[in-house]
């Protein structure tokens, strides 16, 4: 009896040990700082880990370079990494020379958030007319050639006007931004609306731009498996857990099947292509 006993935790033993290796890891890696876009890829992982066995979702930071190191992880790696990204994620092979990547070499599996407000802000100034009269602007942005660049070339037009950039980021542009180092500031709501709201820094206006958060593939994932994370994913983030993280970027929520999201890659593509021929940055 005790050996048949012995023999059935043995297997059972084994039996948890396999279904623990069996587990495959899928990062999800994140080129910015930590935010409330981070956050909200965490609690999609965290929904996916739940609902499901087989793919075990991690997300790991790789920062620099405008997103081109996360993006090149992840095509060194396209069986089991994924990249979450802005708008820059298409802007930036529209822009560099680099060859760190180009647009066909991803697949959008999943749209976060669409929509989300890009402002100028300001703790100097009170209106853009204001902000404007004043010679020899100084604008924080969060990335050269990035979202939040062509957003305040659209804003701040005048031939002497500095565009800085920000490597961190958001945080930085607001810490600039108090401390009275720059006269505006092009961010996303959700990184200034507590600022705002608290009367610290101005709304001066909105640009015509919105940033997009999606997570990306490499096209040379297996396509079966791509559609597999793509179905986990979406169920993931359609969650109210998932909803209310985002809540002050005033987002809207899509979720779209794979054709779909070819598709509205290709529409994006196009967008992007427009708009930097028709404002080209040095």
């Amino acid at each position: 009896m005790k050996g048949n006993t012995l023999k059935l935790f043995t297997f059972l033993l084994a039996l948890l040990s396999f279904n623990v290796q069996s587990q495959e890891t899928i990062k999800i890696v994140w080129p910015y700082a930590v935010g409330q876009p981070w956050m909200n890829i965490r609690t999609i992982a965290d929904n996916a880990n739940s609902q499901q066995k087989k793919y075990t979702f991690a997300l790991e930071m790789k920062q620099g370079a405008g997103g081109a190191i996360a993006a090149q992880f992840v095509l060194n790696n396209p069986n089991n990494t994924l990249i979450s990204n802005s708008n820059t994620q298409i802007i930036r092979p529209l822009t560099t020379a680099d060859g760190a990547y180009d647009l066909d070499s991803f697949v959008p599996v999943l749209i976060q958030a669409v929509d989300v407000p890009v402002v100028m802000v300001s703790k100097k100034y009170q209106s853009m007319a204001e902000l404007l009269a004043k010679p020899n602007l100084n604008i924080g942005i969060s990335a050269a050639k990035g979202i939040t660049d062509y957003a305040a070339r659209m804003m701040a037009t005048k031939d002497d006007t500095q565009y800085v950039a920000f490597k961190t980021g958001f945080t930085e542009q607001i810490a600039s931004l108090m401390g009275g180092h720059i006269d505006g500031a092009v961010v996303t709501l959700d990184s200034s609306k507590r600022f705002i709201d608290d009367g610290s820094v101005f709304r001066l206006a909105d640009s015509p731009l919105t940033v997009n958060w999606a997570m990306y593939a490499s096209s040379k994932m297996d396509a079966e498996r791509m559609r597999e994370i793509h179905t986990i994913l979406t169920a993931a983030s359609n969650q109210d857990n998932v909803r209310k993280i985002l809540v002050d970027a005033n987002p809207k929520y899509v979720y779209l099947n794979m054709a779909q999201l070819r598709d509205w890659y290709t529409t994006e593509r196009n967008k992007w292509s427009k708009i930097v021929a028709q404002y080209p940055i040095k």
